[in-house]
């Protein structure tokens, strides 16, 4: 073999080896689990040893539609989404804000809005517990030391979305607002001056230049922040379980905890002899069908607002 060929076969072994790798992980750790999820779907599984699973078709895919469990979940889903668009506003707020020639040690405060979104949910969910706690927390002692009445945020079905809302928006708006931030530094100035001496002011010069120039990073994490939203569940399992001796349930205040993903996992895992986790790998494909739906939706919506020139 002559030193070209050599050359040349090392070189295709070390590309097939660097780009076969991630293949072999996506094989064994995406794809496999993933066939394996469908074919449980159309079993009946009370334990964890597949060899147990009983064929049976559809039937778990009509029980979950008759299941009003499984439709509250999907409505506090959709409903939970509505902290996307929020995040995703008080992100371009942040990203203004570090741009603001006026603002000073902006590589401080980078890292101070950026914080949030590195801890653990665990640690979030304890922490606002505290914070918004009905009887000892920090937010109903500053209301009850200016004479105003306590509030029952994670103990009120009316109330305990909204405060999920303020802390989904707090963890996520940091990234959002480096993301924002990377984004406009990218607008030409000269643009906007030139619009500044035509007479368009700060608001006009916002949404007519902007705002269409960065809107395709507005785009990503919209869509990010839609398929995450949509498989929320960690916040939601931490303070739904803890709320589960004062409610008699894992799920809060009149059903107001429970998400898809969560309710995925307690008939998977803690209800497995009821529903099994046959039933579970029904709702995680309906689940996932909803998002393939959602994304192509969004996908085809972009058209009308996204500008990539």
């Amino acid at each position: 073999m002559t030193d070209q060929k050599s050359r040349k076969l090392k070189n295709d072994l070390f590309c097939w080896g660097v780009g076969g790798i991630p293949f072999i992980g996506f094989l064994c750790f995406t794809m496999v689990p993933m066939g394996i999820s469908l074919y449980l779907s159309f079993t009946q599984l009370s334990s964890f040893n597949f060899m147990d699973g009983i064929w049976i078709g559809l039937r778990n895919y009509r029980e979950l539609f008759t299941d009003p469990n499984f439709y509250k979940a999907i409505g506090n889903t959709i409903y939970a989404l509505v902290a996307v668009p929020l995040t995703l506003f008080a992100g371009m707020l942040i990203g203004l804000l570090l741009r603001a020639e006026q603002v000073k040690g902006k590589f401080v405060w980078r890292i101070v809005f950026f914080i949030p979104y590195l801890y653990s949910g665990a640690v979030l969910a304890t922490t606002f517990m505290w914070i918004f706690d009905a009887e000892f927390g920090v937010i109903n002692g500053i209301l009850k030391s200016i004479g105003l009445p306590k509030l029952d945020f994670f103990r009120s079905s009316k109330m305990f979305m909204p405060t999920m809302f303020v802390l989904m928006v707090w963890n996520a708006m940091g990234n959002s607002g480096l993301q924002f931030y990377a984004a406009l530094g990218t607008v030409n100035k000269d643009i906007l001056e030139a619009a500044e001496l035509d007479g368009a002011g700060p608001v006009k010069r916002f949404f007519k230049i902007t705002f269409p120039l960065v809107s395709p990073t507005t785009f990503y994490l919209f869509t990010t922040g839609l398929i995450s939203g949509l498989q929320t569940f960690v916040l939601f399992q931490m303070i739904g379980s803890r709320l589960g001796t004062i409610f008699g349930g894992p799920f809060g205040p009149n059903g107001a905890a429970i998400t898809v993903v969560y309710y995925l996992y307690i008939c998977s895992f803690t209800w497995i002899v009821m529903y099994g986790i046959g039933y579970g790998a029904a709702m995680s494909w309906v689940l996932a069908v909803l998002i393939i739906l959602l994304t192509i939706l969004n996908f085809k919506l972009q058209k009308k607002w996204v500008q990539y020139d």
